[in-house]
């Protein structure tokens, strides 16, 4: 699914198959406009977009350019993904002294590499991010069961009776008490 939002292009992916766990993408470009009304209403998609996944079980990871060059610019988003026990990957600027490019998840421990590479085409770096997807294995269990149904007495004693026994008594014994439940 892609949106053209507030000036935020936004495309939200979720990924499954049988092999690995399902997670969800999102990826940002936000525009460049850096006025005060323009950036509280984009902490405000950040807070709701962040926020909605709160409750989910799924990986996610939201990523792409922010744009948000100045600390100023990039504190109240910063404060937004710690007050949400989110992670923000990407901490070298991307572009210039700036970090504008920024990978954020809400389960870090998913994440194998995270790594910033020197652009060759772009005046961004590249980011990249390598999560781990697959699913955990399934622990087996074994149920037996036996049909009591077809059991009898006889059938009970004769097992009995072909078990070493330590104790004669107790063999003794333990057919007496068979043999009174089986009338």
């Amino acid at each position: 699914m892609s949106l053209l939002l507030n000036e935020f292009l936004i495309f939200v992916y979720q990924i499954s198959n049988q092999i690995n766990k399902t997670f969800m993408v999102v990826c940002i470009y936000r525009h460049t406009n850096y006025d005060l009304a323009n950036r509280k209403s984009d902490y405000e998609f950040f807070r709701t977009l962040i926020t909605s996944q709160k409750n989910s079980t799924l990986d996610f990871y939201i990523l792409g350019d922010f744009n948000l060059p100045k600390p100023s610019h990039i504190n109240p988003l910063n404060t937004l993904i710690e007050e949400n026990s989110r992670s923000r990957l990407i901490k070298q600027p991307t572009r210039e002294n700036n970090i504008l490019d920024l990978i954020i998840v809400n389960n870090i421990q998913s994440i194998i590499a995270c790594e910033v590479y020197h652009p060759f085409l772009s005046d961004h770096k590249m980011t990249s991010c390598i999560i781990h997807a697959k699913k955990p294995k399934i622990k087996t269990i074994s149920i037996t069961s036996r049909n009591y149904t077809k059991t009898s007495a006889e059938n009970l004693t004769e097992f009995f009776q072909i078990l070493p026994v330590v104790n004669d008594e107790c063999a003794d014994s333990s057919l007496q008490r068979l043999q009174l439940v089986k009338k």
